[in-house]
């Protein structure tokens, strides 16, 4: 914007966006709670569990995800696939330890269970899918 006013292809004007939030947006930061990264959006993620306690879960013992965060995913940030998840959201296949195929073979064992979760979130989301 600066650059086009600068060079006159726009009017000078008072940003609009220099005081607006993001969603989630939080001033409060509780970098002890793996779920800080949820902003204001945290509380919603635990709502889920009163939903399915089972959500609050973890996907794995070496891991600091909840189930109920797979369900947030496919709800509400159009995941669609595990390994989406795993890998672009949650960053968990590339912050372990061994190597990410050892992990991703591991995590596998439990694809199942968090392929219907997934499942469930989508279906949550748009009610029931009938043809």
């Amino acid at each position: 914007m600066d650059k086009a006013v600068a060079l006159g292809k726009l009017p000078p004007k008072k940003s609009g966006s220099a005081k607006m939030t993001i969603h989630g947006q939080n001033p409060i930061r509780i970098f002890d709670d793996p779920l800080y990264v949820y902003g204001s959006d945290r509380e919603y993620v635990l709502a889920l569990i009163t939903e399915n306690q089972a959500w609050g879960d973890r996907l794995d013992d070496a891991l600091d995800y909840l189930k109920a965060e797979v369900i947030w995913a496919a709800r509400y940030e159009l995941a669609r696939t595990v390994e989406d998840i795993l890998a672009r959201r949650m960053r968990a296949l590339f912050s372990m330890p061994a190597p990410q195929y050892e992990w991703h073979r591991k995590l596998q064992g439990s694809l199942p269970e968090n392929s219907d979760m997934m499942i469930c979130g989508s279906r949550s989301r748009y009610g029931n899918l009938k043809n």
